[in-house]
Formats: C-alpha cells, structure tokens, sequence
C-alpha cells in the first residue's frame, strides 16, 4: 500500500512538472506568434513602400513599368507630358 501511495505522488510531481513545462511553451509560442505578426508587418510595409517609390519612378520617367531605366537627374531634363504620354498609350494598348 504504502508503494502505491509512493507511485501516487511521484505521479503527481511528474504531471506537475510536465504541466509547467507546457506553460512555458505556450508562452514561448504566444510570444513567437506575436514576434512574426509583427515581423510580417513590418516587412509588408516595407514591400509596399518600395513598390510605390518604383512605381512613381515609372510614372515620372514615363517608361514601361518594366523598364530598367532610371529617373533624370534634374527636373529641368524631366521629360515633357506630351513625349510621355505615348509611350504609356503604347504600353496601353499591348
């Protein structure tokens, strides 16, 4: 009896030991899962930003969004609305 009784208890400090390593590890997972939100955030804005600068790029060059060319220097050697506009009715209509 006084074995059994024994079993019993180690049992319970094994379940108990186990019960607290499973907090900890949902903790360690609720901290990771808030970690990579905001990771995946950040990254998300950067992606969008740095869409936005290229596609303004393209827009002010007025080249094909594809094009590997990049933006003048200076505004004065900007290109003129009517040289721009097209070139973007080309791109329009393929």
């Amino acid at each position: 009896m006084r074995v059994n009784v024994d079993k019993v208890l180690e049992r319970d400090q094994k379940l108990s030991e186990l019960d607290d390593r499973a907090d900890a590890l949902q903790a360690g997972a609720s901290q990771f899962e808030t970690s990579a939100a905001k990771l995946k955030r950040k990254y998300w804005w950067k992606n969008l930003k740095l869409k936005r600068k290229h596609w303004w790029k393209n827009l002010k060059v007025g080249n094909d969004p594809k094009s590997t060319k990049t933006a003048p220097k200076s505004p004065k050697t900007a290109p003129k609305w009517a040289e721009i506009a097209p070139k973007w009715a080309e791109v329009a209509t393929k």
